[in-house]
């Protein structure tokens, strides 16, 4: 059985977002999407440092150098560990009504990231693999808001979600070219289940989802069965990532983006961090090759 939800660090953070284990710090990177800053919190210490990036930011990647990589707002950009320092390296969408959302890297390096309307629309938006420092490819066109994805242990199969469409879709995935066909639904949601948002994957293929407006992350086979929901005190669930020294603690973001005064007096924890101890394992997230 698993335990509940535990607060892992009380934070109103206006869209809680992003996170990412750091296996060799041993500690979680996240940001506030809004706010446009990246944190790192430590588990150990419980202390939660801050980036400030100065602009939207809607995912981060960890690299082979004592560098993150982050897509903010339009373009991408690495952040020096050492001092905070924001380089700008390739700018990617050139229209100020869109901004990056969610992103991963995948097996082979890439920087997999998604875009979103400020004013969302199914048909509008993309998802984009980028290779550092100048390669852009288009690999889905039509998207309405790109939001959580990842892949099979075996590479061979790509999950994601266009939150605008309610559903989980799954893809054949071509590593070498990073091409994805054969599109597949999943599972499509109710609305009274809220929005699908940030999504990872377990040792089981097993996908767990956060839920926007459902208050809860959900446990779904890759056949579409919902195995198990694990409750939050907070409505506005973002995103989940596998983390600690044996990946089978879920540390889940959450946002406060929009709720009322009344709302926020119900949920005193939005936009908090939280972790669950669970009964599986993830694994370890891929690293942009910076200086190859």
């Amino acid at each position: 059985m698993m335990s509940s939800v535990e607060l892992a660090f009380r934070i109103n953070s206006c869209v809680g977002e992003g996170p990412l284990w750091d296996d060799r710090s041993q500690t979680l990177f996240w940001i506030d999407v809004l706010e446009g800053k990246v944190f790192n919190f430590n588990p150990i210490t419980q202390k939660n440092a801050e980036i400030e990036i100065g602009k939207h930011v809607g995912a981060i990647a960890l690299t082979d150098a004592n560098e993150i990589v982050a897509a903010a707002r339009d373009e991408i950009v690495s952040i020096d560990l050492s001092n905070s320092s924001i380089t700008s390296l390739i700018r990617v969408i050139n229209n100020e009504r869109f901004r990056f959302n969610d992103g991963r890297v995948d097996a082979k390096s890439r920087f997999v990231v998604g875009s979103m309307g400020y004013e969302p629309k199914l048909g509008t938006a993309a998802l984009y693999s980028i290779t550092l420092p100048k390669k852009i490819d288009t690999v889905l066109e039509n998207v309405g808001l790109s939001n959580g994805l990842c892949w099979s242990q075996d590479n061979n199969k790509f999950f994601y979600i266009d939150t605008l469409t309610s559903q989980i879709a799954e893809y054949s995935y071509d590593l070498e070219t990073g091409q994805v066909s054969n599109r597949r639904t999943v599972i499509t949601f109710e609305t009274s289940q809220g929005s699908p948002d940030g999504m990872t994957i377990d040792r089981e293929g097993n996908l767990w989802v956060a839920f926007w407006g459902g208050g809860c992350v959900r446990r779904i086979s890759p056949m579409g069965q919902i195995i198990s929901e694990i409750p939050l005190p907070v409505s506005r669930v973002t995103s989940a990532a596998f983390g600690g020294e044996n990946f089978n603690r879920l540390f889940i973001t959450t946002a406060s983006y929009l709720l009322s005064e009344q709302e926020l007096a119900r949920e005193p924890l939005a936009g908090s961090l939280f972790v669950l101890e669970t009964d599986t394992q993830g694994f370890p997230e891929h690293r942009i090759k910076l200086h190859q």
